[in-house]
């Protein structure tokens, strides 16, 4: 008489409990890189808005002008701080560059001339 073997049932239970918490664990690295992803994308896109900025307001500081928009990609807004006590022939500004959803404000002393001028070197 041939006895039978009752282990067979269970490995194969282990083996698809095996599968599934693998797959499950697959599932949720897929969702944390997705979210890392993101995350870099996000600060990428506030970091290339603070650089905008900053060129933005270099260039008024060096007597360029007010750029409306800078490389054809952020929005720059200026707009003067009224302050007590600037500086002779100076001004307080603050510019604020906008870009793929992103907002960085810098806040910089530029000569009085370029806050008169509008966007784009305009009076």
């Amino acid at each position: 008489m041939k006895t039978r073997n009752r282990r067979g049932g269970w490995i194969l239970l282990e083996a698809i409990t095996a599968v599934m918490l693998i797959g499950m664990m697959a599932v949720l690295l897929a969702v944390a890189l997705r979210q890392r992803d993101r995350g870099v994308k996000a600060l990428a896109d506030a970091r290339a808005a603070s650089r905008a900025a900053e060129s933005a307001l270099t260039l008024m500081q060096s007597g360029a002008g007010q750029p409306a928009v800078l490389a054809g990609e952020a929005k720059i807004t200026v707009t003067e701080l009224p302050q007590a006590a600037d500086p002779p022939g100076m001004e307080w500004v603050s510019v604020k560059a906008e870009l793929a959803g992103r907002t960085a404000e810098l806040v910089g002393l530029v000569p009085r001339q370029m806050v008169a001028m509008g966007p784009g070197g305009r009076p």
